[in-house]
């Protein structure tokens, strides 16, 4: 190498092709179509999910060894995570349900349906679905 010779700054862009994100089913009421809002509010009402409750599959079973799982607000807040990714010198990242906090996609496991409704279980789901991405497309 010669003295004096500078080489050019290398940039490396990182982007995470494995992260996840867990709105509340609060803040995807205002995505749902209102012909499917009562049953929003019943999947809802029967799902009672707390704000940042672990899934239950997910807790070590008994002589396990504990495990912490850090949540923080940039799971369902944009405004954080994009403070985090800042801080991590993420560019970009691939986004996916469920970051272990207990939060079902609308519908996803709606059970209140008589026999014979299974049109109307598949109806649902493809709702709650649009719901999501409608709320992951403004996120």
């Amino acid at each position: 190498m010669q003295s004096g010779v500078q080489r050019p700054e290398r940039r490396v862009i990182v982007a995470t092709a494995d992260t996840h994100v867990s709105p509340s089913l609060g803040q995807l009421r205002e995505y749902c179509e209102s012909r499917h809002l009562d049953d929003f509010d019943s999947f809802a009402g029967a799902t009672q999910v707390a704000p940042g409750r672990v899934a239950a599959g997910l807790l070590p079973s008994p002589g396990e060894a504990d495990c912490t799982l850090i949540v923080t607000p940039g799971r369902y807040d944009v405004e954080e995570r994009l403070r985090q990714l800042d801080q991590d010198g993420v560019a970009a990242e691939v986004i996916f349900h469920g970051s272990q906090n207990g939060q079902p996609l609308p519908f996803s496991s709606f059970s209140s349906l008589p026999s014979g409704q299974e049109g109307r279980a598949l109806e649902l789901g493809l709702a709650g679905v649009q719901i999501y991405n409608r709320w992951l497309a403004d996120f």
